[in-house]
């Protein structure tokens, strides 16, 4: 007998809302956010397939000091897609961004983002410069070179992949794709395991997980090079999803960046490595 993984919507969200959870309706999309601390805003970016508790450890470590601001991206986490037919791009992520914290009244801020998140984040500071004060990248997307290796805008039009649909996407590929995100795998948990299990068989998850992936890539680098505010690059050296190779072409690009490169440290230093994390980027927001 086939085992059905797919979590239900209020099953899925009786495990992963708590106390700080919100819900706004912003361009027709039900967005999943949550608000801690206080003092300058801080706006936190997941990546693909994950959802805001990919920065559970950092908001713990920097809410003290910030504003911390996190949700999950359109298609991700409890965020719905609620029907729309507009294509999920990078660009339309932005202009959702912009009209998500337009609504909840934050003008100025910070942002950092990871891997998609990253991309995210970088195409913001490009399109909306006057409201970012600085910008942290962390094992970030957007250059796609020969040492990049993005697999989740590639595996979207496998068939096998569309045939977990109905029936979700069992424990064990996860973990693996979780060990290659890892620099020691020590530090890979059953808990986070589970998070990320459970959050890419939420019902509708993996339907909009392959309409993001199967976008075509059109990542404008040329807007790096017009960024000028401080911004902060974080890598892991072990990292097999995008290379470390990559860190060094933002560095290049960014005019005004610092790189930090993580020995030993994978694809996520915000979970394999909160603590050292949270300090550089806590450093680096409050410079100058």
């Amino acid at each position: 007998m086939i085992r059905n993984h797919i979590i239900s919507k209020q099953e899925a969200r009786n495990i992963y809302c708590n106390e700080f959870s919100r819900f706004i309706e912003v361009d027709g999309i039900d967005i999943h956010y949550r608000e801690e601390g206080k003092g300058f805003p801080l706006v936190l970016i997941h990546g693909f397939s994950s959802c805001l508790q990919n920065w559970d450890a950092l908001t713990e470590r920097l809410k003290a000091n910030f504003r911390i601001i996190r949700f999950d991206v359109p298609g991700f986490g409890l965020t719905e897609l609620n029907g729309t037919s507009a294509p999920i791009t990078v660009d339309n992520c932005v202009q959702f961004i912009k009209n998500f914290l337009d609504k909840i009244g934050v003008e100025k801020l910070s942002i950092a983002g990871s891997s998609l998140g990253g991309w995210i984040a970088w195409e913001f500071a490009s399109a909306f410069s006057h409201n970012v004060n600085r910008l942290v990248l962390i094992n970030s997307a957007g250059y796609f070179t020969s040492y990049s290796k993005p697999p989740f805008f590639y595996f979207a039009n496998r068939p096998i992949v569309k045939k977990l649909l109905n029936r979700g996407i069992s424990r064990w590929p996860v973990k693996q794709i979780l060990k290659n995100a890892f620099g020691d795998k020590r530090k890979l948990t059953n808990k986070l395991i589970d998070r990320y299990y459970k959050i890419v068989n939420r019902e509708g998850n993996l339907a909009a997980l392959i309409k993001i992936a199967a976008q075509e890539i059109n990542a404008e680098t040329e807007k790096i090079k017009t960024i000028e505010i401080p911004s902060l690059i974080i890598w892991g050296d072990r990292d097999k999803i995008i290379s470390v190779r990559e860190a060094y072409h933002f560095h290049k690009d960014l005019l005004n960046s610092k790189l930090i490169i993580y020995k030993g440290v994978g694809h996520l230093p915000m979970e394999e490595v909160p603590d050292q994390t949270a300090n550089d980027i806590h450093k680096f927001l409050i410079s100058g």
